[in-house]
């Protein structure tokens, strides 16, 4: 519990702002430095949206789960399963605004398409 109290603190911690910068390798290097530390017999628990995921972190996580046992937890907004038609809309992150017309349906399949293909690449097994 206390680690997941940790967790939910440092979650709210954050704040958007102009400094902080996508980096879809961090989860890669996480799991590169959890095989250095996790070599046998361990209880793992990957909780991630696994943005950023390619074929270096399927390979990663299947190293770490042929000698441990290992649950992920593929965390998701809603939304991006299934985008519904608000009609236009102003998305925004920090500064940043854009305005998206979510009544395009070949935006809606391609905003589907791009999640799917994520969680096929989160699909992992050893």
């Amino acid at each position: 519990m206390r680690i997941l109290e940790t967790v939910v603190k440092m979650n709210h911690e954050l704040r958007v702002n102009g400094d902080i910068q996508p980096d879809p390798t961090m989860l890669n290097r996480v799991l590169t430095r959890t095989h250095q530390l996790a070599k046998h017999d361990y209880l793992l628990a990957i909780i991630s949206d696994f943005s950023g995921v390619n074929e270096e972190t399927r390979n990663a996580v299947t190293r770490l789960a042929c000698h441990n046992d290992a649950i992920a937890l593929f965390i998701y907004d809603p939304l991006e399963a299934r985008l519904p038609s608000f009609g236009k809309v102003i998305v925004s992150q920090g500064d940043l605004q854009l305005e998206v017309d979510t009544g395009d349906d070949e935006l809606r399949k391609k905003f589907s398409e791009q999640f799917e293909t994520r969680l096929r690449m989160a699909r992992i097994s050893c």
